[in-house]
This record gives structure tokens, C-alpha cells and sequence, in this order.
């Protein structure tokens, strides 16, 4: 028991602290200075990729620390656990329609401009 607590509790910083440092990344690459030094690509690239593993490790990090507290609802109110993993996990879930390949390729056209 106390290895899983070791590992929930390493799991739990670790997620934390790499997904601060990419919001911090995200933060600075779309501050106009810097936004305006990259092409569209990248500026894209890096939006959509760091903005996805930043998604996914911060739901991560809250999940490993509500997790006992999921399993065990007693209230009858939804607490700031709850929401902190409902939210994420939404987010997550409508998401995952943009990237088929049919939707996908149809967003790259409008982005680009050869579609309205």
C-alpha cells in the first residue's frame, strides 16, 4: 500500500508540474511578440500539440489526486473534486470528434482558406 500511495503521490506532482511548465509555454508562444515571429504552422502546431498534452496531463494530475474521492460520493452536491474531473473529461470527449479524419481534413481547409 504505501508503494501505490509513493507512486499516486509521484504521479500526482510530476503530472502537475510538467502540465504548469506547458501552460507556461502555451502562455508565452501565443503572446503577440512571439506569435508573430512563428509561421501559422508552427504557431498551430504548437498550439494544438502542447495544447492537448497539457489537456490530458492537468486531467491526469486532478484525476490521481480525486480519484479515492470519485469512488466514495457521499454528498448529494457536486463537489469542486467532481468538477475538476467532469469538466476536463467533457472537454476531452467533444474533442475527439475534430480529430476523425473527415472533420479533420474539412478544418485544415477552412483554416487554410480553400473552404468556407
Amino acid at each position: 500500500p504505501e508503494l501505490a500511495l509513493d507512486l499516486q503521490h509521484n504521479i500526482y506532482l510530476g503530472a502537475g508540474v510538467i502540465a504548469y511548465f506547458v501552460a507556461v509555454i502555451l502562455g508565452v508562444t501565443s503572446l503577440p511578440s512571439v506569435s508573430s515571429s512563428l509561421s501559422w504552422k508552427e504557431f498551430r502546431m504548437i498550439q494544438s500539440l502542447l495544447g492537448w498534452f497539457c489537456l490530458l496531463l492537468a486531467t491526469i494530475h486532478c484525476t490521481v489526486y480525486g480519484w479515492n474521492k470519485i469512488i466514495t460520493f457521499h454528498d448529494c452536491f457536486l463537489g469542486s473534486v467532481h468538477w475538476a474531473l467532469i469538466l476536463p473529461a467533457l472537454t476531452i470527449l467533444l474533442k475527439i470528434p475534430l480529430l476523425l479524419p473527415f472533420v479533420d481534413s474539412r478544418l485544415t481547409q477552412i483554416r487554410q482558406g480553400k473552404v468556407f
